[in-house]
């Protein structure tokens, strides 16, 4: 049976056809979905947008994971194999808050993990009945990482992902993971670290949605990991500060970056913004601040962005959720979901002069180098230039070429 799994891109990321790959490489991964996919069912060929012009090719089913900002492309795509009369299934996040609006577009829709539900699925395509909604029960965490040296991904650099769920201390509701996972599923420490220890690459980006939702789990998880000696990039939210226990363990087991989540900065006075972020330069580790862009922003964020001894920042807009209430609420002035990525304003009152002129200041050279000077007698020469230099230069690319936010 031959499966194809197409991983929509945002147009600003999409390839055409041999032009050089669009954005920085450094944020450029296989989908994690496909890697755990790929364990279960051998048999299924892979086409990133980012990398590969999609063209029509006969197989017996097509998985599409859907995103917002990717759901007009998903739907585009499902029409051209659908002609063709080729099944193909929707899943992610909007599978369970949109499930009927996608099941207008779509055989079938996936509620959960699909990599859990792809057993189920090709039993029933086998007897040709497809069912129209799957429903998840589980999580599946056996990964086949082969896609990872595909041509146009980072080489240096693997994924791993421990929790299936959201790690956002409140506001859950403006998190993908949420409605993906309502209730976290935590990999079980021994199977991660087996999959850690299959892991030949040294630098590990740890996608989980905040490591202090659960601080006693990656407590124990770092405890045991330091013997293969990884390096991590790693994200948290401003609660991490209050267990200083598991920044400690991280140290030990080779974090190198900390992102921290947009709580942070929101819910702390600036001197103690301050102290929390040099306190991590203390442990030679690096800390990134996630500035969300709302309407209460001012031009005063970009002096007060830039004084504080942050090595790089991310700078999301508000952007709601469809089929939600906080959308309806919200009413956005944007009803183009090829817009709702992450870097485009699309609620009321949001300045987009501002949000440019903010990334303008961030990202310049001479920025970048006043953090480079400024952080390297803490971190090390080592940090330096292997991780606060090449993130902010990927951090610059991807502004400078009009990519939204980093994928």
């Amino acid at each position: 049976m031959r499966i194809l799994y197409i991983a929509p891109a945002h147009p600003a990321l999409r390839r055409d056809n041999d032009r050089p790959y669009k954005g920085s490489i450094f944020f450029r991964h296989p989908d994690y979905d496909f890697l755990r996919t790929k364990a279960i069912h051998k048999d299924i060929d892979y086409i990133d947008e980012r990398i590969t012009t999609l063209e029509y090719r006969p197989c017996d089913l097509v998985l599409i994971p859907v995103l917002t900002s990717t759901l007009h492309r998903a739907v585009e795509i499902g029409a051209l194999f659908r002609r063709e009369r080729t099944p193909v299934i929707f899943f992610g996040p909007l599978a369970r808050i949109g499930q009927n609006y996608l099941l207008n577009h779509c055989d079938s829709v996936v509620i959960g993990d699909i990599g859990y539900a792809l057993s189920e699925i090709i039993s029933d395509l086998e007897t040709n009945s497809l069912k129209r909604i799957y429903l998840a029960r589980g999580v599946s965490f056996p990964i086949n990482r082969s896609a990872e040296n595909l041509p146009g991904f980072v080489r240096d650099y693997s994924r791993l992902r421990l929790l299936f769920g959201c790690g956002c201390p409140d506001h859950k509701e403006w998190c993908y993971e949420y409605y993906l996972f309502p209730e976290p599923v935590f990999c079980p420490v021994g199977i991660g670290l087996h999959l850690l220890s299959t892991m030949k690459r040294k630098r590990v980006v740890l996608i989980d949605d905040g490591i202090d939702s659960n601080p006693d789990y990656y407590l124990e998880f770092f405890k045991w990991s330091w013997p293969f000696h990884k390096e991590w990039i790693v994200t948290a939210s401003g609660k991490i500060f209050d267990h200083p226990d598991l920044l400690l363990a991280m140290k030990r087991a080779g974090v190198r970056v900390i992102i921290l989540k947009p709580d942070f900065y929101k819910d702390r006075s600036y001197r103690q913004l301050g102290k929390d972020l040099t306190f991590i330069h203390h442990l030679r580790m690096i800390p990134g601040v996630t500035i969300r862009l709302d309407p209460e922003i001012t031009s005063d964020l970009i002096d007060e962005v830039l004084s504080l001894p942050a090595d790089f920042a991310l700078f999301p807009t508000l952007t709601p959720i469809p089929f939600t209430e906080e959308y309806e609420s919200l009413r956005p002035v944007v009803d183009d979901f090829d817009f709702f990525d992450y870097g485009h304003p699309v609620i009321p009152d949001l300045n987009p002069g501002l949000i440019e002129r903010v990334k303008d200041r961030y990202y310049s050279l001479d920025q970048i180098y006043r953090r480079l000077t400024r952080s390297i007698a803490r971190i090390g020469f080592y940090n330096t230039f292997s991780y606060l230099l090449p993130i902010n230069l990927a951090l610059r690319q991807n502004f400078l070429e009009g990519i939204p936010y980093p994928p």
